[in-house]
């Protein structure tokens, strides 16, 4: 099977320049209020990361998605950037029980 064929995965955190903040829309159906806490906390995660200049270089991704398209990356999975990064790595450092409750309390 040729890598034009072959199902690949890239996870990326945020990146600068592609206003993906501004262009979220968020529930604003007052008949749904399960996910209201949840979504609170993910802004105000989103909100911190673009204050605090968290964000990768869209390069990054895009020679992530060429070594793909090319074969020269063979890897189902490409983790790309700080963020995804850095949430694998607290996702390998703890049992799955472990991380999926820290995973909740911060969502």
């Amino acid at each position: 099977m040729s890598p034009r064929n072959e199902l690949r995965l890239i996870e990326q955190g945020g990146s600068s320049g592609n206003n993906f903040k501004e262009s979220i829309t968020w529930n604003k159906d007052e008949k749904i209020r399960d996910y209201d806490e949840m979504m609170e906390k993910l802004q105000q995660m989103m909100n911190a990361s673009y204050e605090q200049g968290v964000l990768d270089d869209p390069q990054m991704i895009v020679d992530a998605i060429g070594d793909q398209a090319t074969g020269k990356s063979k890897k189902f999975r490409t983790v790309v950037g700080e963020a995804g990064n850095s949430l694998m790595a607290l996702r390998s450092s703890m049992p799955i029980e472990e991380y999926l409750e820290t995973m909740a309390k911060n969502f």
